[in-house]
């Protein structure tokens, strides 16, 4: 049994047949005429079924106006949200010589050796505390929210604690002197957490613990380099870097064993620390420096 609305309708499908079947095949109706058929449908159907004529253009126009207003504020926020994100990359790197201090946005401070850089961005570091870092540094990691830092063989995870981290080339070492450190390797599954005095180093994807002579920070951090039976080229090369200058020496002083100590802040100094123990004197020329019997 049909209801009501469908036998109203198939009584103005019939209406609509009749009409159309009047006008030559190659004749649309004209505007008033629809208007017409649009009014024979409002008589046909109940009174809460109404149709509403509109304009079809306009409700697109609008619409099409709406979606463009929308798409162009989500470009603007994508552009500038990107933009925002660019500018908050913070790059820096310690250069050839000295000590470089880090001031993190946490107020965690990191202390680079020379040829050192730290990457972070200050927005995402509002929710993660993560970075990357490549060189020689020693952190000191206020408490809070998981620390982390992101390196080419290794990452390490903090809370709030201090640490060494040696990341260059191929070789990947750290070494914790306060709190607990957890040290995971990229090239295998293997993850170790160490405590104070704890170190380890990464030898063909597996870790090398060891343990160290002190918890004491390193005495590098303060500037102040500490040598026990050292080779004499290696004493050299320390120099040079924190005071960027070369040293020429004789071939036979490369044997030569240095016990003692220098600090980065005044180089006569330091190389009347190195030379005297060793009976050795030295000529200053600008960025040149050479020693002699």
């Amino acid at each position: 049994m049909k209801t009501l609305i469908q036998e109203l309708m198939e009584k103005f499908d019939q209406k609509i047949k009749e009409r159309l079947a009047s006008y030559p095949t190659n004749e649309s109706p004209s505007a008033s005429e629809v208007a017409k058929m649009m009014s024979l449908l409002a008589e046909a159907l109940p009174h809460d079924s109404k149709i509403i004529p509109i304009n079809p253009t306009a409700e697109v126009k609008f619409m099409s106006s709406s979606w463009l207003k929308i798409a162009a504020a989500f470009i603007a926020f994508v552009v500038a949200s990107f933009t925002a994100y660019q500018v908050a990359e913070v790059n820096i790197e310690s250069g050839d010589s000295g000590l470089t201090t880090v001031e993190l946005p946490d107020h965690s401070v990191i202390k680079m050796k020379e040829n050192s850089k730290v990457e972070y961005n200050r927005i995402t570091w509002i929710f993660n505390r993560t970075l990357s870092f490549i060189g020689e540094g020693y952190f000191e990691v206020e408490k809070g929210e998981q620390f982390t830092v992101l390196s080419k063989l290794g990452s390490i995870q903090v809370l709030g604690t201090s640490f060494t981290i040696y990341s260059r080339e191929n070789t990947y070492e750290v070494a914790c002197f306060t709190g607990k450190v957890s040290v995971a390797s990229n090239t295998s599954s293997e993850e170790i957490v160490l405590k104070p005095g704890d170190a380890v180093i990464l030898k063909t994807e597996s870790f090398i613990p060891y343990q160290l002579p002190t918890t004491e920070k390193p005495s590098w951090v303060e500037g102040e380099f500490y040598f026990e039976d050292e080779d004499f080229i290696n004493v050299i090369e320390a120099l040079e870097k924190q005071y960027q200058v070369e040293v020429s020496f004789p071939e036979e002083f490369e044997t030569l064993k240095y016990t003692g100590y220098f600090d980065n802040t005044n180089l006569e100094k330091a190389l009347k620390l190195v030379c005297e123990p060793l009976e050795l004197t030295y000529e200053i020329k600008g960025k040149t420096i050479q020693l002699n019997p």
